[in-house]
């Protein structure tokens, strides 16, 4: 064999070790790179996890003072990542179309609102509600109910009349025994106008008065009222 061969394969046979190194790095080179994949794909599935978790809440629609009547209409629906504690004080989009009331405080436009921020009105449709301190006896012996419809009669001087009529029992406290065995009655709250709500704070200073129970019944005739009424009494 001519010495030239010999030396030409020599050249070509790779030198101990070397392929290992080469294969070692493109190892450590590819497992570099699965590795990272692998971080990119959980650091992505956990962003789109946090995306799909986010829950809507109702912010303002414009801004509304404290004070302001609001309704679902109010609001629009916005998606947030709180939970917990904070989530149960907002308004979700599963309490929105129960949400109707007074605003406590000032909302911006595009501010959350909290549960605590509405409160309920004080009676329905733009009425005010009024208690009236009364015994049982002189309230249908105490069988009244809220949703009941009731007429108020003040006496006084022995001359009875008509100073509430179709007004809405809102609530009622129940009847509970004071000092020596005494009741202290009921306490009617109900829903009326401003001027029938001072027709009703008359009667209660100047006489005693009496509720009668109306759910169902026809409106009362009310007379006119007298020439001492009209005139003040003079």
């Amino acid at each position: 064999m001519a010495m030239h061969e010999l030396t030409d394969r020599a050249a070509l046979r790779p030198t101990p070790g070397t392929g290992r190194r080469r294969l070692t790095r493109l190892s450590l080179g590819h497992l570099i790179m699965i590795v990272a994949g692998l971080l990119a794909f959980l650091v992505n599935l956990s962003f789109l996890r946090s995306v799909d978790e986010r829950t809507l809440v109702a912010v303002a629609a414009r801004d509304m003072p404290a004070g302001s009547r609001v309704s679902p209409a109010d609001f629009d629906l916005v998606p947030v990542g709180a939970e917990g504690t904070v989530l149960e004080r907002l308004v979700t989009e599963d309490r929105l179309q129960d949400l109707e009331g007074i605003l406590a405080q000032d909302v911006e436009a595009g501010g959350l609102v909290g549960l605590a921020d509405v409160v309920a009105s004080a009676a329905p449709d733009g009425l005010r509600a009024m208690s009236i301190p009364i015994g049982s006896e002189h309230s249908v012996g105490g069988a009244l109910r809220a949703g009941d419809v009731v007429d108020v009669i003040a006496v006084e001087g022995g001359i009875a009349r008509y100073v509430l009529t179709g007004a809405r029992v809102l609530a009622v406290a129940g009847q509970s025994s004071g000092p020596l065995g005494t009741s202290r009655g009921f306490y009617l709250t109900v829903g009326l106008d401003s001027e029938e709500a001072l027709l009703l704070a008359e009667a209660l200073d100047e006489g005693s008065v009496e509720v009668v129970r109306a759910t169902g019944a026809e409106p009362p005739t009310v007379p006119p009222p007298g020439p001492e009424e009209t005139d003040g009494g003079s």
